[in-house]
């Protein structure tokens, strides 16, 4: 929240206009793909804490149960745990990549993302990418 305040401030003191997009992804830890996971944080950990995640992550499953009886039993194949630490701590690092494009600030908190994109001449964006200002 501070980065995005920071820079509609400064847009403003600089007399510029700050157009924002709000982001707020559904089921964010259940759509990861453990795969991709595991591959981006193996750039940044050693393998010892890769394949300890790797155990974390992997084989894990869930059931339907009614009163005592289980009914069905199903492989999990995304996601990330819900309810620990690690879990928006490993959604952060999934979507850790996400393109920045020059003058664009692009904030992220767990599942939500804010992007920014300050300028001066707002109209000849508008125009660039054949936008329609409302009125």
């Amino acid at each position: 929240m501070h980065r995005v305040a920071h820079t509609i401030r400064t847009a403003l003191a600089k007399k510029q206009f700050s157009p924002a997009i709000f982001l707020d992804v559904s089921q964010p830890f259940d759509r990861v793909q453990t795969e991709g996971l595991l591959h981006k944080v193996s750039q940044y950990l050693p393998a010892k804490y890769t394949q300890l995640l790797q155990l974390y992550l992997t084989n894990r499953t869930f059931c339907i149960q009614h009163g005592e009886a289980i009914l069905a039993k199903y492989s999990i194949r995304a996601g990330v745990p819900q309810g620990s630490v690690l879990g928006p701590v490993l959604y952060l690092l999934y979507t850790a990549d996400l393109l920045q494009p020059e003058k664009v600030v692009v904030a992220t908190f767990a599942d939500n993302t804010v992007v920014l994109a300050p300028n001066s001449d707002w109209y000849r964006h508008l125009k660039t990418y054949n936008l329609q200002s409302v009125k």
